[in-house]
């Protein structure tokens, strides 16, 4: 589980510091490093939309290209420019919706394995490269960090979606379709 500091937060989401402080003030962190306080990027953004006044209100960014962007549903087609990721994400939704139809969960979970597991794996492997190449719309940085973030987000998403509808925890949804990262 990727998570940030609110110095972090404020650079990788390019909003002033005291901003992301008056957000984050009554949130329970996610995690704590060397007792400071950390938080996973969709944690934030949901404090964000939630404080008033903020741009974020209602879930909602607006990009003039692409209309309006929910950046914290990375499942959606959407919210991606670039053609190969929109193309692996059609074919992943499409996929996941074929196994949600699957009645017998022992099939339902094999079949997640055999056809999702390898399409998560793709996505992990390339969907960096080509976010670099084109950047998500809104407000977000084209850096290592924010391309990272946005594609740890995509795999979350991913994971937890199959997973779910398989029954498993989300340690089993990560064994079973793909552990992330650990040595990143």
């Amino acid at each position: 589980m990727k998570v940030f500091s609110e110095n972090a937060l404020a650079e990788m989401l390019e909003r002033d510091r005291a901003t992301i402080k008056r957000a984050m003030r009554k949130v329970p962190p996610d995690a704590t490093e060397r007792k400071q306080p950390r938080w996973k990027l969709t944690t934030a953004l949901e404090a964000l939309d939630r404080l008033p006044g903020s741009h974020n209100a209602k879930n909602h960014r607006r990009n003039n290209d692409v209309g309006i962007v929910v950046h914290h549903n990375w499942l959606d087609a959407n919210n991606w420019r670039d053609a190969r990721i929109v193309a692996a994400l059609v074919g992943f939704n499409e996929a996941l919706t074929e196994m949600k139809t699957i009645e017998d969960i022992e099939q339902r979970r094999a079949f997640a394995i055999e056809k999702l597991a390898p399409l998560i794996a793709f996505h992990d492997k390339n969907f960096g490269a080509w976010e670099t190449d084109n950047p998500a719309p809104g407000r977000f940085a084209n850096d290592t960090d924010s391309v990272c973030a946005r594609v740890c987000l995509l795999w979350s998403q991913q994971i937890e979606e199959a997973g779910e509808a398989c029954g498993w925890t989300g340690d089993e949804g990560r064994k079973f379709l793909g552990d992330y990262g650990e040595d990143d």
